[in-house]
């Protein structure tokens, strides 16, 4: 990984042949390992009575045994390529266990299912918004190593940031009292801030689908992480 984050993007497994199986799946596992805590975050909340890093270790092993990689070209996301595979290995965990009876229509249900609380997030919102989390605060770190990032826009930045996260809209004039800066200069460096996060943002997710849903995947990931 380069800076804490993949190399490979996930068109780029997409268009690796069957020749290229062991490259394929390395550049899979690093994209997988790259959210790490929402996918040990999924697993916990699936009270599955197993160690967490058992789980996970079991479903990289899941990924490669059954060469997963190679269908990475049928989703066009890979949020929804994870989301598929997640759900599979559970179901064939549970079949293993003998928790999930054959026939009769059933299906997997999550132990944490929305169905117990009609407001609460399903288990599968709960990843993406982990996936939406590391991708923020992975551009963050970009952002504040930016050679435009001076001391003062590195400070706005961070209570933009955690005004975002928190729900909060701070008015540029606190901030500027907070921090000692003009209220003008906060305007500009929060539009910077905001202009630069877009950018870096739009670089990860583009790695991670088709160019057409790029778009619709930023905005979806922001409304996850506003509040959050």
């Amino acid at each position: 990984m380069a800076n804490g984050w993949p190399k490979t993007s996930w068109t780029e497994i997409a268009r690796a042949t069957s020749a290229n199986a062991e490259t394929r799946q390395a550049a899979l596992g690093q994209l997988v390992g790259a959210y790490e805590i929402p996918i040990k975050g999924w697993l916990r909340r699936q009270n599955l009575e197993e160690p967490i890093e058992d789980l996970f270790q079991g479903f990289f092993a899941h990924l490669i045994e059954n060469d997963l990689a190679a269908k990475v070209g049928e989703s066009p996301q890979f949020r929804a390529y994870l989301q598929a595979c997640l759900r599979n290995h559970v179901r064939d965990f549970l079949k293993a266990r003998g928790r999930l009876k054959r026939g009769g229509g059933q299906h997997f249900v999550p132990a944490d299912s929305s169905l117990v609380d009609p407001k609460a997030p399903s288990p599968w919102e709960e990843l993406d918004r982990g996936i939406a989390l590391a991708l923020f605060q992975h551009a963050a770190k970009v952002l504040k190593r930016s050679p435009n990032a001076t001391a003062g826009r590195r400070a706005v930045f961070d209570r933009y940031a955690e005004g975002l996260l928190s729900g909060r809209d701070e008015s540029a004039k606190d901030c500027a009292e907070a921090l000692g800066l003009t209220e003008n200069d906060v305007k500009n460096d929060r539009q910077w801030a905001r202009d630069k996060l877009k950018e870096v943002m739009v670089e990860l997710i583009r790695a991670q689908c088709d160019p057409e849903f790029v778009g619709k995947e930023l905005e979806y990931f922001m409304s996850l992480v506003k509040g959050s």
